[in-house]
């Protein structure tokens, strides 16, 4: 029972195209990522961070940066409320 569950499954990795498979996850996730940085609000210079002299982070942009995770994990939690 448990083999021949085994060799259907090894038969159908046969059959199946993961080089397409593979392709179409590639440029969904591509598209995924260009969706949520044109959702996004843009900063004036998104490559530019607030760092002190040691080039720590500063206070202000660490709080920022918490703030937004937690509205985005609010907005996970109200996004897995929906049907």
């Amino acid at each position: 029972m448990i083999t021949d569950q085994y060799l259907a499954y090894v038969l159908l990795m046969q059959e199946l195209d993961f080089d397409v498979a593979s392709e179409f996850l590639v440029m969904a996730a591509t598209l995924i990522l260009w969706k949520s940085k044109a959702l996004l609000p843009q900063e004036l210079d998104p490559n530019a961070m607030a760092t002190d002299e040691d080039g720590a982070l500063t206070q202000e942009e660490l709080i920022r940066r918490l703030l937004e995770h937690q509205r985005f994990g609010a907005a996970g939690e109200e996004l897995g409320q929906l049907p």
